[in-house]
Formats: C-alpha cells, structure tokens, sequence
C-alpha cells in the first residue's frame, strides 16, 4: 500500500509535512516527502488528505482481553484470587480477542499491546505481547510470554485482606515473591544436576513458569505505585539478579536518582485519571494537571456565568468525571469552589472599595443580592455589612477564613 499526501510522524527523524509511506507486505519500505513518491505504484493507493501519518501506538502495560467489557464475571478473568502465587497463569489463555475493546483500540491507533493478569496476587502470572488485530490469540501473538508479572502495595493488600487470608502486609507480599524466586532456583539446580543417577524432581508448574525469570531470561514487571514499593521491587530484582521494569510507579518521581544509580526503567501511567490509589496521596500535584484548565478559567472568568459542563470540556473530561475528579483534588464539588473564589473577590472589594454591597456582588459574578448575602454568611460566618465594618474598625476578632473554612488548605 502507498499513503499519500499526509504528515509523516517519523521515530528517527523530522516530521515531514507532506510526505508518503510505501509498505510492501508488511515491511515499510520507504517514507519521504511527497515529490519523492515512487511513480509507477503497483499496489493500493490511500490518500490521506492532509492527515497524519504515525506508527502504530504500542501500550507497553494493559489488560486488553482479560477482562470482557461489559459482560461481568463470565468474561472477568484477570485476576485468579485464589492463591497469591501463579505465575503459571499465561494471558493467552484468557484473551478474548473479539471483545469489543479491540476493535476501539485499533480505532485509536493501537497496534499492538502488552497484556496479561492484573495485580491481585503478589506473583500473577505472564504477559503477552499482540496485535490488536485478529480473531483468535494464537495469531495475534508476537511474544508469549514477554514478561512476568509481580505486584507489590495495595492490590494484593486490598484482596487478601478481604478474606482474612496471607499477605495482608507488604512484609508477607515480599516474602511470598522471595519463596518462591528461592524455590525456583532450587529448582532448576535438581534439575541441571539430574542425570543417570539422580532423578529430576517432580515437575511443578509453577517453578517451571520461574525458572526463565531466575535465569535471566524473562523480565519481571512489577506493579509498584508508592515509593517504597518501588524500592522494594528494585531490592528483590538486585538479589536475585531479575531483569526488572516499575510498571505505573506513581511516586517514581521522588526517588529519580535511585532509579538512575539503579538503572531501572518506569513504565509510567495511566496518566490520565482521579487519586483512586490509595498509595498516591502524595500525587495531588500531579492530579491536579487534569483540571487545571478549569482552576485557570474559573480564576479568570468568577464574574461570569460558569457551568460545569463547560468546565469539564476544557479539561477533556466527561461532567461526571470530571466533578469526581474535582471533588477528590479539591475536596469541594465545583460550584461550592467557585463560589468561594467570588466570596474571596467580593472580600477584598469591601476591604478596599467605597461600592456598595449591591455592585460588589454584581462585579463578583452574584446574579442577585439574596444569593451573595447567603453564601457569603453560609463561609464567612457573618454578612457582608458586618464584614465591612469589621475591616474598617480594624478588629483583630478572629473569622474562619474562607479557603480554611472549606478545608482547601
């Protein structure tokens, strides 16, 4: 096939604005721009009419296929909480490539995808590396397995717990992974020494799942979002010589240098999303990314009729994420916010104006008098004549202030 007439999006090079891809079998034989494009083209032709052309975007760490989209338990098979060691598990099993999540990965440019067990047992199981096209898995597999998955912090915590059962401590969930990373290579030694004389041991799936990762020859993927879980996978991949990659390493932030002096690599996200992880309270920062654009428009814009909805679309965000996001962040919905930054305004119009209370209300986005008086005495615990006449006695009498009052702070 050869696509024309689009922005080429290059790895190895600039972006070239009008330009063309000639692909033979399923090889890129050629890129360039547009008066470099072969002129005796046999094959298919696709005019992209001003588009963009990309490589296939490849998501390093999913659960594609594990668990079916909208279909409830029958098609739930991420997670084996049953036993907190199974890295016998393999994602090809499970995968169902008609699930219709598929076919919206494709739509999005997802070509490819990292995809396996999620992170309810201190060892999960292994990942698969596929294409996001096909009918059945076996076709659509370009590793298998590409890794293994280990997850430390809440996940494990938050399913054993609830069944009263081992690890219900990061201590127990380190513990488990070390066992069995120390069985595995019990293992595999019986097994090197067994000849002749000597039988071989009684064959374990499990360990034989762990032997290429003690052996160096599959990576292990580790599930960490606090620092010290971070850490703490980094300490089990330096003593038994694992290769190692963080996957999500929400606080990797804090800890850059270890990570550099460890040579470790962070697969990092989602990164689009609320503080749902309890081991990320330490984030808000970085959460607070995702309503920005609200907190900028509301702070330049209070005086002005401003509705949810409107927020939300300039955060990208559907109305009813977007106020779950709000309220975890600022712990306030978005109306009561921006009300108190009209009542912060009006605050300082009666400390330093002569307006009267009618105007200060109009000019900080009050539509009537009655709303202003309420809000302003429901935060400021008395009105805003008092107010006034307090600021200009100069009383020290203490008032809750505003942004406290609302536990912003």
């Amino acid at each position: 096939m050869l696509i024309i007439n689009g922005t080429v999006h290059r790895m190895d090079g600039p972006v070239i604005e009008n330009g063309f891809v000639a692909i033979s079998g399923s090889k890129i034989a050629q890129v360039g721009p547009i008066e470099n494009c072969p002129k005796n083209w046999t094959g298919d032709v696709f005019d992209a009419q001003g588009g963009h052309i990309s490589p296939g975007f490849i998501d390093t760490h999913c659960h594609l296929g594990m668990f079916g989209d909208a279909l409830g338990f029958e098609s739930d098979d991420g997670n084996e909480e049953t036993d907190p060691c199974t890295p016998h598990l393999r994602a090809i099993d499970a995968i169902n490539p008609l699930d219709r999540c598929f076919s919206e990965a494709r739509e999005a440019g997802v070509t490819t995808v990292l995809t396996g067990p999620g992170s309810a047992n201190p060892i999960s199981g292994e990942f698969a590396a596929i294409k996001t096209d096909g009918r059945w898995v076996d076709a659509m597999v370009v590793k298998a397995p590409i890794s293994m998955k280990l997850a430390l912090g809440e996940n494990p915590k938050q399913v054993y717990h609830n069944r009263d059962e081992t690890p219900v401590t990061r201590m127990a969930i380190a513990a488990i992974i070390r066992e069995n990373l120390r069985k595995a290579l019990e293992y595999g030694e019986k097994l090197d020494k067994a000849d002749e004389d000597t039988d071989p041991p009684d064959y374990d799936a499990k360990l034989e799942a762990l032997l290429p990762v003690v052996r160096g020859k599959l990576p292990v993927h580790i599930h960490a979002h606090r620092a010290s879980d971070i850490v703490t996978g980094v300490r089990i991949a330096r003593e038994f010589h694992l290769k190692c990659v963080i996957v999500h390493g929400t606080a990797s932030h804090l800890i850059v240098d270890f990570l550099q002096e460890e040579g470790v690599p962070v697969i990092t996200g989602p990164c689009l999303g609320d503080r749902s992880k309890p081991e990320g309270p330490g984030s808000a920062s970085s959460s607070t990314l995702s309503i920005a654009p609200a907190l900028d428009y509301i702070e330049e814009n209070y005086m002005n009729k401003i509705s949810v909805d409107e927020l939300a679309s300039l955060c990208h965000l559907s109305t009813v994420h977007f106020r779950r996001v709000f309220q975890n962040i600022m712990d306030t919905n978005p109306i009561d916010y921006i009300a108190g930054v009209r009542i912060m305004n009006a605050c300082n119009l009666l400390h330093s104006t002569n307006l009267s209370i009618l105007t200060v209300s109009e000019m900080s986005g009050f539509r009537t008098l009655s709303n202003f008086n309420r809000h302003f005495s429901e935060m400021m615990c008395q009105t805003p004549s008092d107010f006034r006449r307090q600021m200009l006695s100069g009383s020290t009498e203490k008032r809750p202030d505003m942004v406290e009052y609302k536990g912003w702070l």
